[in-house]
């Protein structure tokens, strides 16, 4: 089964709060994974990748010919991703395989907006189908590498 998610936490109805819903969130996934593993089953989980922390495309519009002012730190969009949340509950889950391609859509400290002449991000943390269709074959590999087929 083959697994992705945005969200860093669950939204728990009688508590709002961010370490109750993220608390939620992973033993919800852990749960899940788990009951993978008594059916016989592995796992794929594919990490969230990072969340702009600006309108991408807004900025794109609005500099195009200085498209650095569009970057965003990495750190603060792998922190503001679901992938966090994902890395917590998956140190317990040894039927999961892990997909990262996080160095693909910011092979640096600061993730651009633009790599090969091809925008990135839509709305939100959204990929371009542009972008992912440029992505295909590593992502194929990295699949291959996760079914453990090399």
């Amino acid at each position: 089964m083959l697994t992705s998610q945005r969200a860093r936490r669950a939204f728990v109805a009688d508590d709002d709060s961010e370490e109750v819903g993220i608390a939620t969130m992973v033993a919800d996934l852990k749960e899940t994974w788990a009951e993978l593993g008594r059916a016989g089953k592995k796992g794929i989980v594919v990490l969230d990748n990072p969340a702009p922390t600006l309108d991408v495309r807004e900025c794109v519009t609005a500099h195009p010919t200085e498209l650095s002012a569009c970057a965003f730190s990495r750190a603060e969009g792998e922190a503001d991703s679901g992938a966090a949340t994902q890395r917590v509950a998956l140190a317990d889950a040894p039927n999961v395989a892990v997909m990262d391609m996080a160095d693909y859509l910011c092979p640096e400290d600061k993730c651009p907006a633009v790599i090969g002449n091809v925008l990135i991000y839509r709305g939100g943390s959204h990929l371009t189908a542009t972008y992912v269709e440029t992505l295909a074959p590593q992502f194929a590999r990295a699949l291959r590498r996760a079914m453990g087929k090399n």
